[in-house]
């Protein structure tokens, strides 16, 4: 079963023309029992990562999932929010007894 799903995430600090790209176009996913290690120079962007995977952190295009829900979308101006209903992290619930 797949716990989380990245798909085509980016996100740029700045502007479009003179921003810094923190992740361009990142994808995976991560399956129960699956452990991940997320390694990388210095300002590779590891952090900011794992910022949009616990929402803490909006980002400009692609997908999360967990559980197989979506727990971010895009506004009608194409700008990332969170469903503050699905701010749940992986690994911080007990997944023998689910949320209802």
């Amino acid at each position: 079963m797949t716990m989380l799903v990245v798909d085509h995430l980016a996100k740029t600090y700045g502007s479009a023309e003179t921003g810094v790209e923190a992740i361009r176009e990142i994808s995976f996913d991560v399956r129960e029992r699956e452990f991940v290690c997320i390694v990388g120079p210095s300002g590779g962007g590891k952090t900011t990562l794992l910022r949009c995977i616990n929402l803490l952190e909006q980002y400009d295009e692609g997908s999360i999932r967990i559980d197989g829900v979506e727990v971010g979308y895009r506004d009608g101006e194409g700008v990332a929010r969170t469903r503050r209903s699905e701010r749940e992290r992986p690994g911080q619930r007990d997944r023998r007894h689910p949320a209802p």
